[in-house]
């Protein structure tokens, strides 16, 4: 089914000029398939898809997948098949869709879903939208919300590492995020360090952190790592003994409750708080107050085209750029297009035996796509056809006959050509 998607200027952002107005796209019940306006998660696959959880308060659910062209939309009508609430969407290396749900947890390849019920541990489901982690050897994490503990799934048997039998100080708490081997786990208790069944806690005792109540973590693009809270708002972790501390009474942040930090490619901090949008680039705060207060914002992405893709509590999916936002299609004239001609690296690379090449089109085009060897002869056409405006992708299968090497594919479309390099390694 396809997300119509048309550009809704609230009444009350009548004092934000003409030349920003395509800076925001709305997307919620009023205007799409979006069911229900609590977007908990939002999650972008190795293909550049989006996936997008949202709920009714914990009762009702639903998942988008965006693929830069299409939405497509898996509703609650589907019991049998599909979980009550979406919690957490995360994607694992092989590209399935890992979704975290009250007693559940999900697996969705595309097409296939796949259950996996724990017993006698407590229910997931009933924080306050806690995300899950996948590590290095593919286990997944989240928290208990019913205050259980932390939830360990190594693909075939569930763990619970609680207060009495684990050093995990508390049950409840937000985030868990990979660093390398290491998973930092924020509790209402303090910071927890897991590494090599190594625990490690933060906290105010040992630390001068103004707070221990931590649910969301971030790391900068020079090592410094971020710590929102649910009282103090955002932390500066400059070392153990020094933490600089960023909230109501001292700057512009308009709440203490930090759902959500990320990172864009400018090393700009985007925080999604319980009032609202900031940007902190190390010196100076943005806030949003028009557009975004009073709103929860709960999750956040950034694409490759720089634009924030943000989940609220009760205002639908919003998307943001400074610049205007790019990339976005959708079937209705009025929305946002594809700017530019655009051919990316394709995914998985090296490869063995297939891969996913992506390219966008600014406007209908005669493409062809072709994949050449080292001495430029042709080995496969991909696509020779007239194509529409928007992205597409094209899966490309090594025949047998082809040996390990360096291989090229080249699109042109009207007077646009490039050319990319890509690894068969058998």
């Amino acid at each position: 089914m396809k997300l119509k998607v048309i550009i809704l200027l609230l009444l009350f952002l009548t004092n934000i000029n003409l030349a920003q107005t395509n800076q925001w796209l709305f997307i919620n019940r009023v205007n799409s398939d979006l069911e229900f306006d609590i977007v908990n998660s939002i999650e972008i696959d190795n293909y550049d898809n989006f996936w997008i959880g949202y709920s009714l308060y914990g009762f009702h659910s639903g998942l988008l997948k965006y693929d830069g062209i299409n939405w497509t939309h898996w509703n609650i009508s589907v019991r049998d098949t599909l979980p009550w609430q979406f919690t957490a969407v995360k994607v694992d290396s092989s590209n399935c869709n890992w979704i975290d749900h009250g007693y559940r947890f999900y697996k969705f390849d595309g097409i296939n879903w796949n259950v996996y019920k724990y017993e006698g541990i407590g229910a997931m489901g009933y924080t306050k939208f806690p995300q899950m982690e996948i590590d290095n050897n593919g286990n997944k994490w989240s928290f208990s919300p019913t205050r259980y503990g932390l939830i360990k799934f190594d693909n075939s048997n569930f763990t619970l590492f609680s207060p009495i039998n684990s050093p995990m100080p508390t049950g409840y708490g937000g985030q868990v995020k990979k660093e390398g081997d290491s998973l930092w786990i924020c509790s209402y208790k303090g910071l927890v360090l897991l590494y090599n069944d190594t625990w490690k806690i933060f906290d105010t005792t040992n630390t001068t952190m103004p707070s221990q109540r931590f649910f969301s973590f971030a790391k900068d693009l020079n090592g410094v790592r971020w710590l929102g809270t649910a009282d103090q708002g955002l932390l500066k972790w400059v070392n153990d003994s020094t933490f600089i501390s960023y909230n109501t009474s001292n700057s512009p942040m308009p709440n203490n409750f930090i759902n959500v930090i990320t990172v864009d490619k400018d090393n700009n901090l985007w925080i999604g708080t319980d009032r609202g949008l900031v940007k902190f680039d190390g010196t100076t705060f943005t806030t949003f107050p028009d557009v975004t207060n009073p709103w929860s914002i709960i999750s956040m992405k950034i694409d490759r085209f720089n634009n924030k893709w943000i989940g609220t509590f009760s205002h639908g999916l919003a998307i943001y750029n400074e610049n205007g936002v790019t990339g976005v299609t959708s079937v209705d004239d009025e929305s946002f297009s594809i700017h530019s001609y655009s051919l990316y690296q394709n995914y998985p690379n090296p490869f063995n035996p297939s891969t996913v090449i992506s390219y966008e089109l600014q406007k209908p085009s005669f493409v062809t796509l072709k994949v050449y060897d080292v001495l430029g002869r042709e080995v496969q056409t991909l696509v020779n056809e007239f194509k529409q405006a928007g992205k597409h992708l094209v899966k490309f299968s090594a025949a047998n006959n082809l040996s390990s090497g360096v291989y090229f594919y080249k699109l042109t479309a009207g007077k646009f050509s490039e050319l990319k390099k890509m690894i068969l390694l058998k």
